[in-house]
């Protein structure tokens, strides 16, 4: 990995964890994808687990996905 004063996209961003042109209908659907890539990919080891403290996080308060995920609804639907 690079130096931390000069990190890039790919030092960070694992390609593999990227999705593009997936159909889901609600948070949670994107919620559930995010969780079973990050699982398939060796990131998290449960995706119950994984759920369960996404959404803890949610309720102490906004952190973004919920905006992805209306977002990504909105332009399927």
């Amino acid at each position: 990995m690079a130096d931390t004063a000069t990190l890039t996209l790919n030092d960070v961003l694992d390609r593999n964890t990227i999705l593009t042109d997936v159909k889901v209908e609600t948070k949670e659907d994107v919620f559930r994808t995010l969780a079973e890539r990050l699982f398939e990919q060796g990131y998290v080891s449960s995706v119950d687990d994984f759920l369960d403290a996404l959404h803890k996080r949610e309720e102490e308060g906004a952190t973004g996905w919920s905006q992805i995920g209306r977002a990504s609804c909105r332009e399927r639907v």
